[in-house]
């Protein structure tokens, strides 16, 4: 009863946290609030500001770290995106790739003729292994695609020193 209902009982304002070192009887709790919502009114403002502050402080190094993590990515991957669709993606230093990264993702990227948004992942397993995926991402022209999206796609995995090694897989997309 004392520590939820008794009008009696010495609380602190809602506002304590905040900076209002008032304490009142329970039942007196709402004339404090009419009587200093200028006080209440200045700390939340002085809190809004504070946190205001703070939020563009983290955007910032949040910007920050995006340009770092371009920049690093892209030292590490390159791809260009051809008319036809095709979409190169050259993945540089793979044994150090495979070691380093647990998984990469490229840029968002349009497939042919459907405008499907989509983004190639790069992931690799605990024990060494490699896999290359192709995600469908939410885009401009989803409303304007038929669905289920049906589109035919290659992965050719290039050995840069002996083309007879490449790899080809391919299947098609229906999503």
């Amino acid at each position: 009863h004392l520590d939820e209902h008794c009008p009696l009982q010495k609380v602190q304002c809602v506002y304590w946290e905040h900076g209002c070192r008032e304490e009142m009887e329970r039942r007196h709790t709402d004339t404090h609030e009419r009587e200093f919502l200028h006080v209440h009114f200045k700390l939340t403002t002085k809190l809004l500001t504070t946190a205001t502050d703070r939020i563009a402080i983290l955007e910032k190094q949040h910007s920050d770290k995006d340009v770092q993590i371009a920049s690093l990515t892209e030292t590490l991957f390159t791809y260009t995106q051809l008319p036809t669709g095709r979409l190169e993606w050259n993945v540089k230093e793979v044994k150090q790739n495979i070691r380093d990264k647990k998984y990469t993702y490229s840029d968002p990227f349009y497939v042919g003729l459907y405008k499907c948004q989509s983004c190639i992942e790069w992931n690799r397993n605990n024990t060494g292994n490699v896999g290359v995926f192709i995600h469908i991402l939410r885009g401009d022209f989803d409303a304007k695609l038929h669905w289920p999206i049906r589109y035919r796609r290659t992965f050719i995995l290039t050995n840069q020193i002996d083309s007879k090694d490449n790899l080809v897989k391919s299947d098609e997309i229906t999503k």
